[in-house]
Protein backbone atom coordinates (compact mmCIF):
# COMPACT_ATOMS: atom_id res chain seq x y z
CA UNK A 1 0.00 0.00 0.00
CA UNK A 2 1.29 3.36 -0.78
CA UNK A 3 0.93 6.06 1.82
CA UNK A 4 0.85 9.40 0.82
CA UNK A 5 2.55 11.99 2.03
CA UNK A 6 1.46 13.80 5.20
CA UNK A 7 0.47 17.65 5.09
CA UNK A 8 1.67 19.60 7.98
CA UNK A 9 -1.10 21.44 9.47
CA UNK A 10 -1.33 25.24 9.02
CA UNK A 11 -0.54 27.98 11.12
CA UNK A 12 -4.10 29.75 10.42
CA UNK A 13 -6.50 29.46 8.32
CA UNK A 14 -5.90 29.48 4.26
CA UNK A 15 -7.44 33.32 2.95
CA UNK A 16 -6.81 32.63 -0.76
CA UNK A 17 -7.51 29.24 -3.20
CA UNK A 18 -3.98 29.24 -3.55
CA UNK A 19 -3.51 28.88 0.36
CA UNK A 20 -6.05 26.34 0.66
CA UNK A 21 -4.64 24.38 -2.28
CA UNK A 22 -1.33 24.39 -0.41
CA UNK A 23 -2.49 22.78 2.51
CA UNK A 24 -4.18 19.91 0.69
CA UNK A 25 -7.90 21.16 0.46
CA UNK A 26 -10.41 21.30 3.14
CA UNK A 27 -10.75 17.37 3.74
CA UNK A 28 -7.21 18.61 4.72
CA UNK A 29 -8.40 20.89 7.17
CA UNK A 30 -11.42 18.72 8.71
CA UNK A 31 -8.82 15.84 9.28
CA UNK A 32 -6.81 17.94 11.14
CA UNK A 33 -9.35 19.35 13.28
CA UNK A 34 -10.69 15.54 13.67
CA UNK A 35 -7.46 14.61 15.20
CA UNK A 36 -7.22 17.70 17.95
CA UNK A 37 -10.79 16.73 18.54
CA UNK A 38 -9.92 12.93 19.26
CA UNK A 39 -6.72 14.42 21.04
CA UNK A 40 -8.42 16.47 23.39
CA UNK A 41 -11.35 13.97 24.16
CA UNK A 42 -8.58 11.10 24.69
CA UNK A 43 -7.07 13.70 27.58
CA UNK A 44 -10.33 14.84 29.23
CA UNK A 45 -11.20 10.77 29.26
CA UNK A 46 -7.49 10.05 30.50
CA UNK A 47 -8.00 12.53 33.54
CA UNK A 48 -11.60 11.37 34.16
CA UNK A 49 -10.30 8.10 35.13
CA UNK A 50 -7.02 9.17 36.80
CA UNK A 51 -9.20 10.43 39.09
CA UNK A 52 -12.21 7.77 39.66
CA UNK A 53 -8.50 5.22 39.86
CA UNK A 54 -7.27 7.37 42.33
CA UNK A 55 -10.02 7.49 44.45
CA UNK A 56 -10.97 4.06 44.67
CA UNK A 57 -7.28 2.31 44.76
CA UNK A 58 -7.19 2.54 48.24
CA UNK A 59 -10.38 0.29 48.56
CA UNK A 60 -9.80 -2.48 46.56
CA UNK A 61 -9.02 -5.68 48.52
CA UNK A 62 -7.67 -8.12 46.05
CA UNK A 63 -4.22 -7.95 45.21
CA UNK A 64 -3.99 -7.93 41.37
CA UNK A 65 -7.12 -5.64 41.64
CA UNK A 66 -4.88 -2.92 43.29
CA UNK A 67 -1.72 -4.33 41.26
CA UNK A 68 -3.55 -3.51 38.48
CA UNK A 69 -5.10 -0.11 39.24
CA UNK A 70 -1.91 0.94 40.03
CA UNK A 71 -0.44 -0.09 36.26
CA UNK A 72 -3.28 2.52 34.92
CA UNK A 73 -2.85 5.37 37.03
CA UNK A 74 1.33 5.39 36.55
CA UNK A 75 0.04 4.97 32.44
CA UNK A 76 -2.55 8.00 32.79
CA UNK A 77 -0.08 9.68 34.35
CA UNK A 78 2.79 9.04 32.29
CA UNK A 79 0.49 9.75 29.19
CA UNK A 80 -0.82 12.74 30.82
CA UNK A 81 2.34 13.70 31.41
CA UNK A 82 2.18 14.49 34.97
CA UNK A 83 5.65 13.49 36.82
CA UNK A 84 5.24 10.73 39.58
CA UNK A 85 5.75 11.96 43.29
CA UNK A 86 8.83 12.75 44.71
CA UNK A 87 8.42 10.31 47.58
CA UNK A 88 8.11 7.15 45.14
CA UNK A 89 11.36 8.39 43.03
CA UNK A 90 13.32 9.00 46.32
CA UNK A 91 12.43 5.42 46.85
CA UNK A 92 13.05 3.43 44.06
CA UNK A 93 16.49 5.64 43.95
CA UNK A 94 16.76 4.51 47.61
CA UNK A 95 16.04 0.96 46.24
CA UNK A 96 18.42 1.16 44.10
CA UNK A 97 21.26 2.74 45.97
CA UNK A 98 20.58 0.00 48.75
CA UNK A 99 21.09 -2.82 45.54
CA UNK A 100 24.24 -1.62 44.40
CA UNK A 101 25.61 -1.16 47.94
CA UNK A 102 24.91 -4.55 48.80
CA UNK A 103 26.66 -5.88 45.36
CA UNK A 104 29.72 -4.25 45.74
CA UNK A 105 30.62 -5.34 49.55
Amino acid sequence: MVQRPTIPKPNRMPMTMTELVLVGGPDSLARHAAADAAEAAARLEREYWLGILEQHIDKLEDFHDRLMCDTYIRELRRKLGIKPPKELVRGQTRERVGEQEGVNL
